[in-house]
């Protein structure tokens, strides 16, 4: 806690789960809220604003909808003993993942959670109509399930909205704006545009991120067998801002792990339709799983003129863009029939991971990298088409599984597709610690600027080493051993350059370059500048009289050109 207070943060949201008291296998046992008496003391003494969650039952409460007078005596007893002390209640934590032993059929999911919201805000509301109730965090911002929410009537039932609106490797001004202005639309269409927005998970994990040697061991070879030297050669990469879409990672430089082509390219959506071939050889539409559907048709179409495209992890377009759909949704599988390739996982196929990874020719030097879950076959193929597998997943019974390899078409489609299944040995959703450090203020400051009241990272302290190779243990900004990483600088500088009782922070961007400006409580008018990923030159509307680093080092000020690079720079202007 007193971290926390350390970092300049005056909220914090824990769990308070049902089964932490004591009634895990008797329901008739009586509650222990020992833990929950401390957290809250703690809390207190630290001048920290608790936001509790109501979660977690116990299986003799499974289904939820059948044992609300379990889940509402819960609720009471747990709400009466804080009701002084708490003023705000969450409903759950991303209760959109299904579950069917806790809601029962997908179909019926979205109407139990409203069933319980409902519930539950009653009882709250019985106690202390004062008392503000939180319709749970979702993951992600899956606009569908919000929308059969509302249609069953959540908005009465909930004072302030809360998602988690992770980017996977995206960068937040990538995907945040889209995704609000979204959510804005569809809380106006049901008359909730009054309420509240918080965010009340977002991060990104640390972890180390090794340059992907797979991709140097096999794409030479993939492009020499679709006759493409990438010496002489133009890759194309999708690069829309607009649409809030990027072939970019934090996680690493992509472009830099491949080959070296004689030329990068970047294309937006609008072009895709009529990219030319003979200019553009080689495209890269995605860095993982991720590409919008709305412009399938357009890929299909440019490697039907011969062109080659190359889909460097997992199942390709496994799922729909969070900014331009329904929040990371499954994708259709349409379009690796209409591309002729096919890539399914392991649990598809009726088989396990495989343990092993052959390259003919090559030896993996990473061992860490031997288990493939996504696997190549050829049952799409059509007319002339073959498949050319390069990198295979070995099973403990010796069988091979192509994780890898080129399509060469010759049928309707005459281009190539370059496909690499894996994914823990190319894209990895972990970025680096000084990453981490330059995302925070800008995630919190996109955010805030998209009208969201309250941002709470995730989490506080990490519980494993950044080479443990499990993300979910590595958000925190502090390390496991509680030292602070960049992330826990950069977040105490934005607290004070940016503290509570600030204007809303208002963005404007010219190209790559982004713009933050905002009023302290002191009067002070403060401007926060960055760029996408490149350092690039430009100018400031207001004459600069202070700068400091989002790390908090004074800097010098030279006048109103300056270099905007991906770490904030703030300014105090006249």
């Amino acid at each position: 806690m007193l971290d926390a207070v350390s970092v300049g943060l005056s909220a914090l949201r824990t769990d308070f789960h049902w089964t932490a008291l004591g009634a895990n296998r008797n329901p008739g046992q009586p509650f222990n809220f020992t833990v929950f008496d401390r957290v809250v003391d703690l809390a207190a003494d630290c001048g920290v604003q608790l936001l509790p969650i109501l979660t977690a039952a116990p299986v003799y409460a499974h289904p939820l909808h059948e044992h609300l007078d379990m889940w509402t005596n819960y609720v009471a007893q747990t709400v009466n003993r804080f009701r002084t002390r708490l003023p705000f209640w969450e409903v759950w934590n991303e209760h959109n993942f299904e579950n069917e032993k806790l809601w029962g059929r997908k179909s019926e999911h979205p109407a139990r959670y409203v069933h319980l919201l409902r519930e539950t805000c009653r009882t709250i509301r019985s106690i202390d109509p004062n008392l503000k109730v939180l319709y749970g965090g979702t993951a992600h911002v899956p606009m569908d399930y919000l929308e059969r929410t509302f249609q069953a009537g959540a908005g009465d039932w909930f004072d302030i909205l809360c998602i988690h609106p992770y980017g996977q490797s995206l960068l937040p001004e990538e995907f945040i704006p889209y995704q609000m202005l979204r959510l804005r639309e569809l809380m106006k269409k049901y008359h909730l545009e009054h309420k509240e927005i918080w965010a009340t998970e977002i991060g990104w994990p640390t972890g180390t991120v090794p340059k992907p040697w797979i991709y140097q061991a096999i794409l030479p070879r993939a492009f020499s067998s679709c006759g493409i030297d990438p010496a002489k050669a133009v890759i194309g990469v999708i690069r829309d801002l607009d649409n809030g879409f990027c072939v970019s990672s934090p996680c690493f430089s992509l472009l830099d792990s491949f080959p070296a082509f004689h030329r990068v390219r970047e294309v937006s959506f609008s072009e895709l339709a009529t990219l030319s071939v003979s200019e553009c050889p080689v495209l890269v539409p995605c860095a993982e799983e991720i590409f919008p559907t709305s412009y399938h048709g357009d890929l299909v179409e440019y490697v039907k003129r011969g062109g080659t495209i190359l889909l460097p992890e997992g199942i390709p377009f496994g799922y729909d863009h969070p900014t331009l759909s329904e929040g990371c949704a499954p994708a259709p599988k349409s379009i690796q029939r209409a591309l002729h390739i096919s890539v399914n996982g392991y649990w598809s196929m009726g088989i396990q991971e495989t343990t092993e990874i052959e390259i003919p020719g090559f030896t993996p030097p990473d061992q860490r990298m031997k288990k493939q879950a996504r696997f190549l076959s050829d049952r799409n193929l059509s007319g002339s088409d073959r498949f050319i597998p390069l990198a295979f997943g070995v099973d403990a019974n010796g069988k091979r599984y192509p994780f890898a390899g080129v399509y060469r078409l010759n049928s309707d489609l005459k281009g190539n597709v370059i496909v690499m299944a894996s994914r823990s040995a190319c894209t990895r959703h972990e970025i680096s610690r000084t990453w981490q450090g330059m995302i925070l203020p800008r995630a919190y400051l996109t955010l805030l600027a998209e009208g969201v009241s309250r941002v709470y990272w995730y989490k506080l302290t990490s519980s494993g080493e950044d080479d443990c190779g499990n993300q979910e243990r590595n958000f925190g900004i502090m390390a496991v051993e509680r030292k602070p990483k960049p992330a826990f600088l950069a977040c105490r500088v934005l607290t004070e350059e940016c503290p509570v009782g600030s204007t809303i922070p208002r963005i404007t961007r010219n190209g790559d370059v982004f713009f933050a400006s905002w009023t302290r409580p002191d009067g002070k008018k403060k401007c926060a500048v960055w760029s996408l990923e490149k350092a690039v030159q430009t100018s400031l509307s207001s004459t600069p009289i202070a700068a400091r680093s989002h790390l908090g080092e004074e800097l010098a000020v030279t006048g109103r050109t300056i270099l905007a690079s991906p770490a904030i720079v703030y300014y105090t202007c006249l």
